[in-house]
């Protein structure tokens, strides 16, 4: 079982992963509606590499080049093909979603993966779910409802953007579990950089097109520049470094916390104030976050 240091450790990247998905879909929005969906997951892809590969060239030079024990350059190699997939897949059903439906309404659907992530993580890595878990889910869930707007228009709700949505869930789930299960084989950092290069290969590989200057608007470009640096570098990242230390299904928890704080996000940049039934939802969800949180938080001080 992990120690409290641990534990907090892994919580706290957890959370900065969440933060990073909020910060994301401000960008990811913009980016998608001045221009293709599909140049827009270039842009994010293509960007988020270029982070991340600074990071891994700073992270191999201060380990000598090589990483923790136990990890190798094989295991590394074949996680990133199966992530390189997972992530052109996911972030292209991200964005023909997003085109479809609200940042706010993507950032609920894609929260769905936690009960993937519990449900596959109990079946495949035979991570034990604990009963607070699923009371901190389900009060999580009520506030998801009360923050789907049940009196919005029907515009804001497309039932084939939603659909999209949770693909996209089911595919960054699916890396948050193989992720758990590889960790201590990979070197997370350089795998994170190689897997978003052998996506944009993928991408060009599968479009067959280079994108001519008319069809990169600036809005775009810096939107998905932004978008890349916020979700498949800084959130991904984070989440990639959690898996080290908590559960699968933990990390995908912590990640329902992305709609609670896009909800600042977008009152911060934007100035869009918060309705009742958000500010509810929010604090609804907040407490059902903290209820597996806390009990997992305790377990570990008493197993000190």
């Amino acid at each position: 079982m992990s120690n409290a240091p641990d534990t907090r450790r892994g919580l706290l990247w957890a959370f900065c992963g969440s933060a990073g998905a909020a910060a994301f879909l401000i960008p990811w929005k913009i980016a998608v509606e001045h221009g293709e969906p599909q140049l827009a997951v270039l842009m994010l892809l293509s960007t988020a590499a270029l982070f991340n590969s600074g990071t891994a060239l700073v992270n191999l030079r201060r380990a000598g080049g090589g990483g923790p024990a136990g990890t190798s350059w094989r295991a590394t190699l074949q996680l990133s093909c199966a992530f390189a997939v997972l992530t052109l897949l996911g972030n292209w059903c991200s964005a023909e979603a997003i085109s479809r439906i609200s940042g706010a309404l993507l950032a609920v659907v894609q929260r769905s993966e936690v009960i993937l992530v519990a449900l596959l993580g109990a079946l495949l890595l035979r991570e034990g779910v604990r009963s607070s878990f699923w009371v901190g889910t389900a009060m999580a869930g009520i506030g998801l409802w009360i923050l789907q707007r049940p009196g919005s228009t029907a515009g804001d709700f497309d039932p084939l953007g939603v659909l999209y949505g949770l693909a996209s869930a089911a595919c960054f789930g699916s890396m948050v579990l193989l992720t758990r299960r590889w960790v201590s084989r990979v070197k997370l950092v350089p795998m994170n950089a190689i897997r978003l290069w052998m996506s944009v290969a993928l991408w060009f590989s599968v479009e067959q097109r280079i994108p001519r200057g008319d069809e990169l608007p600036a809005e775009l470009v810096a939107g998905g520049a932004l978008a890349g640096f916020f979700g498949p570098f800084l959130a991904r990242l984070s989440i990639l470094q959690s898996s080290r230390y908590i559960p699968a299904n933990t990390t995908a928890l912590a990640a329902l916390a992305t709609p609670v704080l896009a909800l600042l996000f977008a009152f911060f940049v934007l100035g869009t104030l918060p309705t009742e039934r958000e500010l509810l939802g929010g604090a609804v969800m907040l407490v059902g976050i903290a209820v597996p949180v806390t009990a997992m938080w305790l377990s570990a001080r008493r197993s000190r």
